[in-house]
């Protein structure tokens, strides 16, 4: 399975669970000035960050990316194929959770992520764009004027608890909002996946040849030699 599979196959499996029908999911979300691409976060009664790595994908940056997945998120865990689980577990912290996939197995829980409660509330702010930061603090008859990082300063002031329900509404509802185009989107790929593919153009002129006597290879050659 390559990496897309994948991340279809673990939405799935995750809305099974408990709290995962209720749940949103992002796929590839920026996060960390935009250095690091979260394959697949869930939008819940926590927030959780998985990494996916399949048969094609290389471990070497797969330190640096739990390193900040685990100061932005509340759980964290890493969804690899069984070749690259000892690589996996001999990387990843312990409370970083561990999935395998396989074709034939499907997804297996290796262990469960543990709570993390270190996210700094400047952390949690780097999600929120700037017309959101606005509100959250007019709502709060805060200042609102000036630069991103004048706002930050004033958000920073708010209780982290406050600020941590507004960045899982702004997740879930931004989700929300790119649903209808993400639908479109797919449905206009597979619409154009079924349709049928022209003939080559070599097959076309093969065939209006087969009712002459010009072998094609000759008419090439002089097309060539033309040009």
């Amino acid at each position: 399975m390559n990496e897309a599979e994948i991340r279809q196959g673990l939405i799935d499996r995750l809305r099974r669970q408990a709290h995962g029908a209720s749940a949103s999911y992002i796929s590839e979300l920026c996060i960390d000035r935009f250095e690091r691409r979260v394959d697949l976060v869930q939008v819940g009664v926590r927030l959780a960050a998985f990494e996916i790595k399949s048969d094609r994908d290389r471990l070497t940056r797969l330190s640096g990316q739990l390193d900040s997945y685990c100061r932005f998120f509340e759980n964290v865990t890493v969804v690899c194929t069984l070749r690259h689980l000892a690589a996996v577990q001999s990387q990843a912290p312990a409370e970083v959770g561990l999935w395998t996939v396989d074709d034939a197995l499907g997804f297996e829980v290796v262990r469960p992520p543990r709570l993390l409660r270190g996210q700094r509330i400047e952390d949690w702010l780097s999600f929120l764009p700037v017309p959101e930061l606005r509100r959250l603090l007019r709502s709060h008859d805060r200042p609102a004027q000036g630069t991103r990082e004048d706002l930050l300063v004033q958000a920073g002031t708010l209780p982290k608890a406050l600020v941590r329900t507004q960045v899982l509404h702004s997740l879930r509802t931004h989700e929300e909002r790119l649903a209808p185009k993400r639908a479109r989107q797919l449905a206009l790929a597979e619409a154009r996946k079924a349709m049928p593919s022209a003939p080559h153009p070599e097959t076309r002129l093969q065939a209006l040849l087969s009712r002459g006597t010009v072998p094609l290879k000759a008419l090439v050659r002089q097309v060539s030699f033309a040009g």
